[in-house]
């Protein structure tokens, strides 16, 4: 079965996420407390795989399953094996539709059963070109849980997107998620990478101890961008592209510590904030840069563009558009400088091309 085809045959009945549910093969019982088992969740944007719910000193909330064991198997792909059951939250009274359209010829390439496919008829993994990210979070008694993030210029936004942003199926006693309108994302999509971005992530600790901060995996990540950690209580920025970090935790639920940044600590203007909300995305299949939050393009003074080194390459002092085309421009790190006729002083933001 095609996922996405399926996804987008039932836009209108369905959330637009899949969750299915991986059987531990360390499973030795056919009762329903002694099961191992976590779900793995699928949509529009990426998968991310199943965790194992809890270790037999610590159950997991629900009591339904044992809470333990340990996942094998990787993120699901848009592609469902014959016999593989999964779950979806109905948004409307209707029927959900299955029908040929979304039948689909994916070779098991990994033999014998398995959980569900890892190959696709249009090799998937190749074809789609979008960054993704696959955060680790490990808890005290080593059990991880993946956070998905993602960009699609054409189908994302800031808001919550049905069948792009995914909420959490299950809660742990130690977990870590995405917030937005008061739903736990397990996978968070945006439109472009912004340099800007401060993304919160809310930490829940049941346990005192060492909880771990990485990335698992990525896909289609610039090599320039850089990936942090930030801390708000220490005001500390750990570099998780290079290394796990790793932090001391009290008992307690951590809703505004923890966010993933791009830049490290720098110093901030003191100027209004409706100056300092202007900010800049990058549309990599248009390869455009757009700037963000100006209501008036006529109080644009001067727009000036420079490479790292400090080199200028282009030098504007009026905009008709806020759309800005970079295809001449190499892959990097690039400066923006703007002025407008409100403010004195410039304001810089970096942005990626890649």
């Amino acid at each position: 079965l095609d996922a996405d085809q399926f996804i987008t045959d039932n836009s209108t009945v369905i959330d637009g996420t899949l969750y299915f549910w991986e059987h531990f093969d360390t499973n030795n019982s056919h009762y329903l407390r002694d099961y191992e088992g976590g779900y793995a969740t699928y949509n529009l944007m990426m998968g991310t795989p199943s965790v194992s719910t809890a270790t037999e000193a610590q159950p997991d909330n629900s009591g339904l399953t044992s809470g333990v064991g340990s996942a094998t198997k990787p993120a699901p792909t848009g592609y469902i094996s014959v016999g593989q059951g999964f779950f979806v939250t109905v948004i409307n009274t209707d029927y959900i539709n299955f029908n040929n359209g979304q039948r689909v010829f994916a070779r098991d390439s990994n033999g014998g059963s398995i959980f569900y496919k890892t190959t696709s008829k249009k090799t998937q993994t190749n074809s789609d070109q979008r960054t993704k990210l696959w955060f680790s979070f490990t808890e005290p008694k080593n059990i991880t849980k993946i956070l998905g993030l993602g960009y699609d210029a054409n189908h994302a936004t800031y808001g919550y997107d049905k069948g792009f942003d995914a909420t959490t199926f299950d809660e742990f006693r130690n977990d870590a998620y995405w917030v937005l309108n008061e739903k736990n994302l397990v996978i968070q999509a945006l439109p472009s990478i912004n340099l800007e971005d401060k993304l919160a992530l809310t930490v829940k600790a049941t346990d005192a101890g060492i909880y771990k901060f990485g990335i698992d995996k990525s896909q289609n990540v610039p090599d320039a961008l850089e990936i942090y950690l930030k801390d708000d209580l220490t005001e500390r920025y750990y570099d998780i592209k290079s290394s796990t970090a790793e932090i001391s935790l009290s008992s307690g639920l951590y809703e505004n510590r923890f966010s993933i940044v791009f830049q490290d600590a720098k110093t901030l203007s003191n100027e209004d904030e409706a100056f300092n909300s202007i900010s800049v995305s990058y549309n990599k299949t248009n390869k455009t840069l757009t700037l963000n939050r100006i209501t008036d393009l006529k109080s644009i003074k001067s727009l000036k563009i420079y490479d790292t080194m400090g080199k200028r390459l282009l030098s504007l002092k009026s905009l008709e558009s806020n759309t800005i085309d970079l295809s001449s421009f190499s892959d990097g790190i690039y400066v923006l400088s703007l002025k407008t006729t409100d403010h004195a002083s410039e304001k810089s933001i970096k942005y990626i091309k890649y």
